[in-house]
């Protein structure tokens, strides 16, 4: 899918060499990934720049039609959810290289993204939504924003695997949120998390700490069929 003379979008299959993903997502992540069994089961959508035939940008997408193998299955227990009827599609490791990550090239992976959706009669996205662990505090923040504005994934039979990262920093306000002149504001949020909740998505309240990425990862649920209409006009859905 070239985009105007510079960018061009592409698919990559686990099979082929995902040598420039993993250099990708080491500069993003700042630490040596080698491929994995959920690498080489997925599909990887990515930005090149071709005038420097570099890869800038890219997402993996784990589609319920090929793979019954899930990353986020590590985590959490999807078992009752997967069986639900209609195809699903699992987005994990998104990357922008630095210096490109105005939101021209944000753009494109959203866009290359949709594409790949109508393409698939996908029903429904998910995957972990990261946040890094400094200050702690902020994932009491979040927390209560997506409990006061009922962002909340309930009833869905979805559940972290761990015991979740409640009480160390006294939040009871998940359950009760009683004063909302206290709760932050949707800018303060992750960019990621930000971008699905403006989607239509919702946030399962049981973050779970992965050490690996010094991040606390919520699982994010997003049905297409109640997507905010605005996206979905925007990208044809």
């Amino acid at each position: 899918m070239p985009v105007g003379s510079r960018f061009k979008v592409k698919l990559i299959h686990g099979y082929e060499d995902l040598a420039p993903i993993l250099e990708l997502r080491s500069v993003c992540f700042v630490r040596e990934f080698t491929a994995t069994q959920y690498d080489i089961s997925a599909d990887h959508l990515v930005i090149e720049d071709v005038e420097k035939s570099l890869l800038v940008g890219a997402y993996r997408l784990t589609n319920s039609e090929s793979s019954n193998s899930f990353e986020s299955q590590d985590d959490f227990n999807l078992k009752g959810w997967l069986e639900k009827p209609g195809a699903k599609v699992e987005l994990a490791w998104a990357c922008t290289r630095p210096g490109y990550r105005q939101g021209s090239v944000i753009a494109l992976l959203w866009k290359g993204l949709a594409t790949y959706l109508k393409a698939n009669n996908v029903q429904y996205l998910f995957g972990p939504a990261s946040l890094g662990v400094h200050p702690a505090e902020q994932v009491g923040d979040v927390l209560k924003y997506l409990k006061a504005h009922r962002c909340d994934l309930k009833d869905s039979g979805i559940e972290a695997k761990q015991r979740p990262f409640l009480g160390a920093l006294n939040l009871d306000f998940v359950e009760t949120v009683s004063n909302l002149s206290q709760v932050i504001s949707k800018r303060k949020l992750p960019a990621l998390m930000r971008a699905y909740l403006m989607a239509g998505a919702l946030v399962l309240l049981q973050p779970v700490f992965d050490p690996d990425t010094n991040c606390f990862d919520f699982m994010t649920v997003l049905e297409l069929d109640h997507c905010n209409d605005s996206i979905r006009q925007h990208f044809n859905l």
